[in-house]
């Protein structure tokens, strides 16, 4: 099982985390980003318990549910995709982070560990193939498949 600690950003949380995980006899294994992976499950009642210990530091466990992100971070960029509107990166991570109610950085974990790419790569994987499509099963030129990808010109392709 994966699960995810939010506002997990410094040395003295991992420090916090891992003196309370052990006051419940939990062991797991930090992967990044505050995903952390155990072999157990955790119940309910013990993810309570350890939230309970975890919320004067302001640090909070929840499970990971990683294909429903990954397909929902995925929709989504196909979306942004279409609307040339909504491109640059900085808009992107806006856009996961508001639709999905999750932080940016919990969104690239959990994307990563998923499917082994970062999502700005999946991203530029997308628009590549989207070019190939448009090359291939269009009538459009270069330079208007560029524009239509919001390319800032047909060289950035």
């Amino acid at each position: 099982m994966f699960y995810f600690i939010e506002n997990h950003d410094s040395l003295s949380s991992k420090f916090v985390i891992d003196t309370i995980f052990k006051i419940f006899f939990f062991f797991f294994i930090l992967i990044e980003h505050g995903i952390f992976h155990t072999s157990d499950h955790i119940s309910i009642t013990k993810i309570a318990d350890i939230n309970y210990a975890l919320q004067i530091y302001d640090l909070k466990v929840s499970q990971v549910n990683s294909p429903s992100i990954v397909n929902d971070i995925k929709k989504i960029l196909y979306s942004i995709l279409e609307n040339k509107n909504e491109e640059n990166k900085i808009t992107r991570s806006i856009i996961l982070t508001n639709k999905l109610s999750y932080t940016y950085n919990y969104l690239s974990a959990v994307f990563k560990k998923a499917t082994g790419i970062s999502i700005e790569n999946y991203y530029i994987e997308i628009r590549i193939n989207e070019i190939k499509r448009l090359i291939i099963h269009s009538q459009l030129t270069i330079p208007d498949i560029a524009f239509k990808l919001n390319f800032s010109s047909s060289n950035h392709m």
